[in-house]
Formats: structure tokens, C-alpha cells, sequence
């Protein structure tokens, strides 16, 4: 009888951990094509942030939520890919004092970066002003600028696109 519990316990032990060890391979492949890069923090910017290799290289890195927590200056290993264009996405990245940080952009990410960048909704709303347009209807943080919605000095919906660094305005007819 105490065998037979034994052997029972042993399988239920097995059944719990092959889910979990099926997850970590799972886990393991899709890391298998990711590469490494070490850098240089030189810039941090809306979306991107620029990296310089230890070969000198300058390496582009399209990483809105990691770019909020990266500091000019500092050494960074980042494990992505990639892209057509020619920057690299990561998935994580490890900052100098070892802490690891995963790069997804969720509301969360993009309402601190709002938080951090140089012009708030507030400037982004004088700026329109500056630029001839009247009265904002609407205010929206994406992609590193301000999204509005306003008039023309004729009347006319426009869309504004104030950006969140430099604050220059580009426009477009509201459709």
C-alpha cells in the first residue's frame, strides 16, 4: 500500500512539472533567435533610443517603454531583434545595477512616458496656439507626441501632431 502511494505521488509530481517544463522549453525556442547587444546609452528620445556599440557602431533601438527607463550615459545589454528597417527591437533589457526590464508597450508604459517628456499636454496645447490653430477639442498621448484635435483660423477640423521632445507642430485636415 505505502508503495503504491508512493508511485501515485511520484505521477501527480511528474503530471505538475511537464506543463511547466514545457512552458521553459516553449520559453527557450522563442528566445533562440533573439541576439545580444551591449551599448552605450547616447540619446533617449519619443520612441527610440540610440545606442553606441563597443565597435563605435550607432545602433537605433525602437523601444518606446524601455527608452522611459534608460539613462544617457549608461551601459545596457539589450536581447531582441532585428527589424526590416534596420533598428533593433528588444524584449528585454538589463541595466547596469542587474535589474531586467521587459520591453512591451502597454497604457501603462506610454502614460509614463507622457509623464517624462519635455513638453506636457499643457505645452503641446500652447504650441497649437503659437501655430494659429483655436480651440483644442481633444488631447492624446501616442507614439511619443501629443495627438490633437482643433480648428483652423477659418473653422476647419484639423489634426495636430505636436511632438512630445521638440514641440513642432505638423498638421492635416481632420476627415
Amino acid at each position: 500500500m505505502d508503495d503504491s502511494l508512493v508511485r501515485l505521488a511520484m505521477l501527480m509530481a511528474l503530471v505538475g512539472l511537464v506543463p511547466s517544463a514545457v512552458a521553459l522549453a516553449s520559453d527557450r525556442r522563442g528566445e533562440a533567435g533573439l541576439q545580444r547587444i551591449t551599448g552605450v546609452v547616447e540619446t533617449v528620445g519619443r520612441e527610440r533610443m540610440q545606442l553606441r556599440r563597443e565597435d563605435d557602431r550607432p545602433v537605433r533601438v525602437d523601444a518606446e517603454d524601455c527608452a522611459i527607463r534608460a539613462v544617457a550615459g549608461e551601459t545596457v545589454e539589450l536581447l531582441g531583434q532585428w527589424d526590416k528597417d534596420g533598428e533593433f527591437e528588444p524584449r528585454r533589457m538589463i541595466r547596469p545595477d542587474g535589474a531586467v526590464v521587459t520591453c512591451r508597450d502597454t497604457p501603462l508604459d506610454r502614460d509614463r512616458l507622457a509623464q517624462v517628456a519635455p513638453v506636457n499636454a499643457a505645452a503641446a496645447i500652447a504650441a497649437a496656439g503659437r501655430a494659429g490653430y483655436g480651440t483644442v477639442t481633444e488631447v492624446e498621448w501616442q507614439h511619443g507626441a501629443w495627438r490633437l484635435r482643433a480648428r483652423d483660423a477659418s473653422g476647419m477640423p484639423m489634426r495636430l501632431l505636436v511632438d512630445g521632445w521638440s514641440g513642432q507642430v505638423t498638421s492635416s485636415p481632420w476627415r
